[in-house]
């Protein structure tokens, strides 16, 4: 996922941190939002940035794994 899509951070107690989505982008119209927790990229679980950019690298879709809340979310990015 572009930088140019979305923001993120490290999450406290693992996990990437979405800081903000770009309004309009292929993150923002599937569903992806500010706050959301991204906890895995296909079947890999991701614990860091680092993490989650080595998953993406290279793809021009995938599937994440998001905590929202006490909720457990499935999305796929294209």
């Amino acid at each position: 996922m572009a930088s140019r899509c979305a923001d993120f951070a490290d999450a406290p107690g693992g996990g990437v941190l979405v800081r903000s989505v770009a309004e309009g982008s292929p993150a923002a119209q599937r569903g992806l939002r500010a706050n959301d927790v991204i906890i895995g990229v296909g079947r890999t679980r991701v614990a860091n940035l680092a993490e989650f950019r080595k998953a993406t690298e290279g793809a021009s879709a995938f599937v994440v794994q998001i905590r929202r809340g006490s909720a457990m979310l499935v999305i796929p990015i294209r």
